[in-house]
């Protein structure tokens, strides 16, 4: 059963689309497929997650996702070329549903004592580690690499990388078992190493945890600069934070040398493998521009720092556009203002308003974590890394519907679990109370 929970997880996170159905029926059967799951569950669910206690906060969830959706509508109206922006909650949506799906399948079949909230952890952090090792092998048997092609659909938008992936060029690292892996495969990783972090400072300090956060990091080594650098700063954090702890600086320290000495190998073998020296040229190519422009009294980031800093921000010269957008987001086939950052994008969109509204929804459920989740200890101090991770993501692209799903799926496996601890310790929900007030009353009477 682990097996199949495990391939599910995969497939939630990184659906992979074969040749032999259409791209479209995929798309049905990712979506279709969980949202059946739930209805079929929906008394377990009804029972377990929507209860009482918590309907407040899912009724405020709801509102946000209301007015935002609403607002964006309204700004359509009058612009009908930014319907795309719709995608969005699209997005959001199918993230909840798919992930809610394998929270409830792994909480029906899991064969462990651990929490539900574990097991959900485990089996992401493993789902990812094993994509992350798809990519190596792919690196390593590059006629591996070219069967798979064949089988899967690459995405329209990236098939101009195939290419350049397949001579060995800048984006040689950037190919998974979905095809095209790059800057939404670096958050997942980026997520993973977020909830290793949890993982190492609550629940476990197995060596599975140390060497999943080496390859955590190796996939953001291949997907995306951006997120490395916000998977080294969490990390730095939270040994600062947490140095009095030895499970936390000997997973470091234990991360930090296994990194290394993966490093110097590589180094010292990358005449014998292709990929290498392409690697490390676009790895280390901001921090070489960098230094460059240090000696030269001059700010640069390399090409792609440099034209996100210098041309994807710009204050919009239309004050109405500041405050309510000029309800546009694509534009003649690329984003509307000639912009990637996901901040950007939406302020031209929905303007200072749909902006407040769009990220209301995030910054709603990561808050919610403060009253509801219990079992992690500082709870407060990893929503404050989840916060900073989101952020710093949308300085560079607009990727948070990518991880809401988890996060609603992080909040659900400790209400979940909190509902099995009462009925561990008082026998059925409801019961607490009830205790306290027997308790009480023996208390008075003596």
């Amino acid at each position: 059963m682990s097996v199949i929970i495990t391939i599910f997880m995969l497939l939630t996170v990184f659906p992979i689309y074969f040749t032999f159905l259409p791209k479209m029926a995929w798309h049905v059967i990712y979506i279709g497929v969980p949202l059946l799951y739930l209805l079929i569950n929906l008394d377990i669910i009804q029972k377990k997650l929507l209860r009482i206690e918590f309907l407040k906060y899912y009724q405020l969830f709801f509102s946000i996702f209301s007015i935002s959706v609403v607002y964006s509508l309204v700004r359509i109206i009058f612009s009908t070329e930014g319907i795309t922006y719709l995608n969005n909650y699209v997005l959001m949506l199918s993230g909840i549903v798919k992930f809610l799906a394998i929270l409830t399948f792994i909480d029906k079949n899991r064969d462990t004592e651990d929490t539900l909230l574990e097991n959900f952890i485990k089996y992401y952090v493993f789902a990812v580690c094993i994509y992350v090792a798809c990519s190596v092998l792919f690196l390593f048997l590059p006629d591996l690499k070219f069967l798979w092609q064949g089988f899967i659909h690459t995405e329209s938008l990236n098939e101009r990388f195939i290419d350049n992936i397949n001579s060995a060029g800048l984006y040689v690292t950037r190919f998974g078992l979905q095809g095209w892996s790059g800057f939404s495969a670096s958050v997942f990783c980026s997520v993973g190493i977020w909830l290793n972090l949890i993982m190492l400072n609550n629940f476990k300090s197995s060596i599975f945890y140390f060497f999943s956060l080496c390859i955590l990091l190796l996939g953001n080594s291949f997907y995306a600069r951006s997120g490395l650098i916000i998977s080294i700063i969490m990390i730095t954090l939270v040994f600062l934070h947490e140095y009095r702890k030895i499970i936390s600086i000997k997973s470091i320290s234990c991360v930090c040398f296994l990194g290394t000495i993966s490093f110097i190998i590589l180094f010292i073998f990358s005449d014998q493998f292709y990929f290498l020296d392409v690697w490390y040229a676009w790895l280390f190519s901001p921090f070489e521009a960098f230094m460059e422009g240090l000696s030269h009294g001059t700010f640069s980031l390399g090409s792609s720092g440099d034209v996100l800093i210098n041309k994807m921000y710009y204050i919009p010269q239309n004050d109405m556009t500041i405050l309510l957008g000029d309800g546009l987001y694509t534009y003649n086939g690329g984003y509307y203002g000639s912009t990637d950052a996901g901040i950007m994008r939406n302020i031209l969109f929905g303007g200072v308003v749909g902006t407040v509204f769009y990220y209301g929804i995030y910054f709603y459920i990561i808050n919610s974590m403060r009253r509801i989740v219990v079992q992690i200890s500082k709870i407060k101090f990893f929503m404050f890394l989840l916060v900073m991770m989101v952020i710093f993501f949308e300085i560079k692209g607009n990727p948070v519907h990518l991880y809401i799903g988890i996060i609603v799926s992080f909040i659900s496996a400790e209400i979940i679990d909190e509902r099995n601890r009462n009925v561990y310790m008082y026998g059925r929900i409801g019961r607490t109370k009830e205790v306290q007030h027997k308790c009480c009353s023996i208390i008075l009477e003596k």
